[in-house]
């Protein structure tokens, strides 16, 4: 009787496990890119008077209306979903934020219907040049920030970062992890991916999940080399040899040698 009783408990809680996502939850990343925004600064043909266009709504660089209603509307979305996790009450130690109609010219007719196709090789090639330097660092980030949780004291330990980004930076860390979903296409404003870890009978094991759009619901995407279930200690070791840390990375931009700094860059 004792033991059947055992089996019903036990069969509860892996029901209860499955039900609850989260349960096992202990941590997660979330990188989503940045609302729409004006432009920095604009290129000018010599004989064209500019501004081209004038926006009022915003400067330079900054989000529009609709940007800022994106933001939103990306931060509503992360709170259904994780609202059981992050809580009610926002606390900096736990949670951490980093902080991206006139008409065409006759020559670019032919071009709008393929300006998607273009823009993405153009990224494609643009990120695979840089492969070996800025990219690298995409998966340095994307394991520190896991690590940095795991190795603060119990009570010191953060539920999440943010990290706002650049449609660049998606595609960069999807050819870095060979996410097909990322990896080949720009991604929208507002998209989300979400790096979760996971303790399940004292493993640590990593999800990744993705919502491309603000109307499409988050996905499991696999990493070809540590698929489903994602132990963390295999995901260290698929990428051991193409971490590059911070230092480092700087140093190798300013054309220096890789050891040329010994302490912490901010």
């Amino acid at each position: 009787m004792l033991a059947l009783g055992y089996l019903l408990l036990l069969h509860l809680l892996v029901y209860t496990a499955a039900q609850n996502p989260l349960s096992t939850l202990q941590f997660v990343a979330f990188w989503f890119r940045h609302g729409e925004r004006t432009p920095t600064h604009y290129m000018y043909f010599p004989k064209e008077i500019p501004p081209l266009i004038r926006y009022t709504e915003a400067e330079p660089g900054e989000l529009t209306n609709r940007g800022i209603q994106q933001a939103y509307q990306r931060g509503q979305f992360i709170r259904t979903h994780y609202d059981s996790f992050l809580g009610l009450v926002y606390r900096p130690s736990e949670l951490i934020m980093n902080n991206t109609q006139l008409p065409y010219p006759r020559w670019a007719e032919p071009l709008r219907a393929n300006v998607s196709l273009y823009r993405n090789i153009f990224h494609q090639r643009m990120i695979d040049a840089q492969s070996e330097t800025a990219g690298r660092y995409h998966s340095e980030m994307l394991l520190s920030f896991i690590e940095d949780h795991l190795n603060r004291p119990l009570m010191a330990r953060n539920k999440a970062v943010f990290i706002s980004g650049h449609d660049s930076n998606f595609m960069a860390l999807g050819r870095q992890l060979n996410i097909t979903q990322i990896a080949n296409e720009m991604l929208p404003f507002a998209a989300l991916l979400t790096v979760e870890l996971h303790v399940i009978n004292g493993t640590n094991f990593v999800e990744l999940w993705l919502s491309p759009t603000l109307t499409e619901e988050l996905v499991r995407v696999d990493i070809p080399q540590c698929p489903n279930p994602c132990r963390l200690e295999t995901l260290q070791n698929v990428l051991k040899d193409r971490r590059l840390s911070k230092p480092s990375w700087e140093a190798q931009c300013l054309g220096l040698e890789a050891n040329a700094y010994d302490g912490i860059v901010t």
